[in-house]
């Protein structure tokens, strides 16, 4: 069940079925509420465990490990003693093997491959829409005596489409939750499921940070269906009797060893489409940068799902240092100039809205790809209707720094971290010193 960025990618679906007015939208995310938390009315009681797991060593079920984060994660698992195994569930492929697939991702991250040969790991392949996963009869009767504990990673990153069009990994989740249920170890078991900062993107600003705590009204998570479906897995969570923890987290970028950042997600694109256009934008209220490098996503998990405390129901995780975002984009704009070999005078700094209209101009004329979809993520995620910067959400942190010492322990994001993110994106091809608009901004070359 790969996480895969579409980002570049359009919906197939009207923009009419995007904008329904808030009311319907929050009854349309109600409905999937009700229809996949069916059949949980009598939940499992809730075991207390006063700080105490009687769990001598972890057997993990990880959905999404050919993903970004998802490898990441299983790299780290198979590294510690404490596991035993780690069962990697991910959809099936027609076109590579799961090995492949893994191998793959391992190698564009700079991961360890050997690991992928580790005892320890069993690779799993099913399907969302099929009964118990699509999983034998036999596997799912192990799974049952054996888990301790499930991190759901895997999902469609894709912010064009609509709550519907995820329903099918909503019904994934819920029969994970329904395996989760029947494990003879519920009572030491722990459901970890990656959801998102977008679960709070109509959040009302005047009551202060989100909370880390479920929020029960579905009006704050309306903006796109890829936070609203998060948010209704949350919501079933609440409801399925297990030592369930949803993980809010942020934006990702990349981080060590290799500064590996997906590029069809919307800032390697926003760099690709900014080195076409010509100019590159201050980012002074746009993002006050609380991105969390990748590794540290990876371990911040890993602490929490370890924990000895009890787990809460909710964990934000964010950056709890803020980096001025002008000086990123001017070490970004160094970065660049450096790699590329391009002018020292290139690339100049302007504001966000001027910028703004040189992409959206560039957008009607359909310059150049990625370009439509860039566009409209900026209209939708930053932009209000007067075309003012929208300021981002605030999140409380407290159970993040409590529970892991990765984010306790983080530096702010810096230049050298910059400089990893454009030297890997020069590497893979996507970005090329031809590609700069050598003169009017917008005329980009191709």
């Amino acid at each position: 069940m790969p996480n895969k960025s579409k980002l570049d990618s359009p919906s197939g679906l009207s923009d009419s079925q995007h904008a329904a007015d808030p009311l319907h939208r929050a009854e349309m995310i109600e409905a999937m509420i009700a229809k996949y938390s069916s059949g949980l009315e009598y939940a499992l009681p809730k075991v207390e465990h006063n700080g105490e797991r009687h769990v001598a060593a972890e057997t993990i079920l990880l959905t999404g490990s050919t993903g970004n984060l998802g490898s990441e994660i299983l790299a780290s698992l198979l590294s510690k003693d404490r596991v035993r195994r780690v069962y990697a569930l991910n959809r099936r492929s027609s076109s590579f093997t799961i090995m492949e697939r893994h191998k793959v991702r391992f190698e564009d991250r700079a991961l360890d491959v050997s690991l992928l040969s580790s005892p320890k790991l069993v690779f799993l392949e099913g399907e969302n829409d099929l009964p118990d996963l699509g999983l034998s009869g036999s596997i799912t009767k192990e799974l049952q005596q054996e888990l301790t504990m499930v991190l759901h990673m895997a999902w469609t990153l894709n912010f064009n489409m609509p709550l519907s069009s995820f329903e099918s990994q909503v019904k994934g989740t819920r029969s994970l939750i329904d395996l989760a249920r029947s494990c003879e170890r519920r009572a030491d078991l722990r459901f970890l499921f990656a959801a998102s900062v977008t679960v709070a993107h109509a959040w009302d600003r005047s009551n202060g940070p989100y909370p880390e705590k479920l929020v029960m009204d579905a009006k704050y998570a309306i903006g796109n269906g890829y936070g609203e479906s998060k948010y209704v897995v949350e919501r079933i969570l609440a409801k399925s009797g297990l030592d369930a923890t949803s993980l809010r987290i942020g934006q990702i970028c990349g981080g060590e060893p290799n500064g590996a950042w997906s590029t069809s997600e919307w800032f390697p694109v926003m760099v690709n489409v900014s080195l076409s256009l010509g100019v590159l934008f201050e980012a002074e209220t746009v993002f006050d940068c609380r991105w969390i490098p990748m590794d540290a996503v990876s371990s911040t998990i890993i602490d929490v799902g370890f924990t000895s405390d009890d787990m809460p129901f909710a964990v934000n995780i964010e950056h709890p240092y803020r980096a001025p975002s002008v000086i990123l984009m001017q070490g970004l704009r160094n970065s660049l100039i450096r790699e590329l070999r391009l002018p020292s005078n290139s690339l100049p700094l302007i504001s966000v809205p001027e910028w703004n209209k040189i992409l959206q101009r560039s957008a009607e004329e359909h310059i150049f790809p990625h370009i439509d979809f860039l566009a409209k993520f900026i209209r939708e995620n930053w932009l209000k209707a007067d075309n003012e910067v929208e300021l981002p959400v605030d999140f409380a942190l407290s159970n993040g720094m409590r529970l892991s010492k990765t984010m306790r322990k983080l530096k702010p994001v810096d230049t050298d971290l910059v400089d990893k993110w454009v030297k890997y994106w020069v590497a893979s091809g996507f970005l090329r010193s031809s590609m700069l608009c050598k003169g009017q901004p917008g005329r980009a070359r191709l």
